[in-house]
């Protein structure tokens, strides 16, 4: 499976997770629940954007390392933003956002584990 492959299917499959795990989080918990888990995850791919926009910019070697430094801070504050702006509004949770944002971390971390199992060949148990 290449890259760019990898990337969409990581993507998809976590919006659609997303959305279904939000569905049931505004059916047993409500609306301020659902909408903070999305923002989580929408938090999430931003960061993720970045990252990859900043790594491409660094392999190619055209950048100095103040460069990435600079991803760091706005990718960071960035989080910071949303958590900050999801604790002030009473239409999100911000308990929910942290959810979101730890669940993306998860999927990500399970999501590359069983990809490069696959590439190097051994078999799912």
């Amino acid at each position: 499976m290449n890259y760019s492959m990898m990337k969409i299917l990581l993507n998809k499959v976590l919006i659609f997770l997303g959305l279904i795990i939000s569905v049931i989080l505004y059916i047993f918990v409500g609306l301020n629940w659902s909408l903070g888990f999305l923002l989580g995850i929408v938090a999430m791919l931003l960061n993720w954007k970045l990252l990859s926009i900043q790594n491409e910019k660094i392999i190619k070697g055209n950048k100095k390392s103040s460069f990435s430094y600079f991803f760091y801070i706005i990718r960071y504050a960035l989080i910071a933003v949303i958590l900050y702006l999801s604790f002030m509004f009473d239409n999100l949770s911000g308990y929910a956002t942290i959810i979101g944002i730890i669940f993306s971390y998860i999927y990500i971390l399970l999501f590359a584990f069983f990809i490069s199992k696959k590439e190097r060949g051994e078999e799912d148990a």
